[in-house]
């Protein structure tokens, strides 16, 4: 009997260190001509749900990654002005935000937008923010594939 439970417990252990610790959240939006408008947070059932947000939080309650999906896909012809895929990144006392269009980094559009943006903290708010633009973006993009920003 100990070694059955004993067994459970391990394996429970086990099973909860390989879990992945982040949290995904949904949320409804609504599409325009210049911005993704949040109709309704935190929804559970997405089943009937054309535009759904997904929010991937890590686990120190941080967002890493923002989906926006049509029909459970991320959408693939977006708007100029509109990022589908959003991410996260933290280092020390910068939050790096990487701005897609699908999976591809947001690079020689019409647009002029950053790609990606750097806000560098101090103890109370935002002391700095560095943009990229998408003129520098293939090189920052070659950069990043030799030296991971991670």
């Amino acid at each position: 009997m100990r070694s059955t439970i004993l067994l459970i417990l391990l394996t429970t252990l086990l099973f909860s260190f390989n879990q992945e610790n982040h949290t995904v959240l949904f949320h409804e939006y609504s599409p325009t001509a210049s911005s993704w408008n949040i109709i309704k947070w935190n929804i559970e059932d997405t089943s009937n749900v054309r535009f759904i947000l997904e929010e991937t939080i890590d686990q120190n309650g941080r967002v890493t990654e923002l989906r926006f999906l049509e029909n459970g896909e991320i959408i693939s012809d977006p708007l100029c002005y509109l990022a589908t895929r959003v991410t996260f990144e933290y280092e020390g006392n910068s939050i790096i935000e990487t701005l897609y269009h699908s999976n591809d980094l947001l690079l020689k559009t019409e647009c002029e937008m950053h790609y990606k943006t750097v806000y560098h903290l101090n103890s109370e708010d935002i002391e700095r923010v560095e943009n990229k633009k998408n003129k520098t973006a293939e090189k920052e993009t070659q950069k990043d594939k030799k030296t991971p920003l991670r």
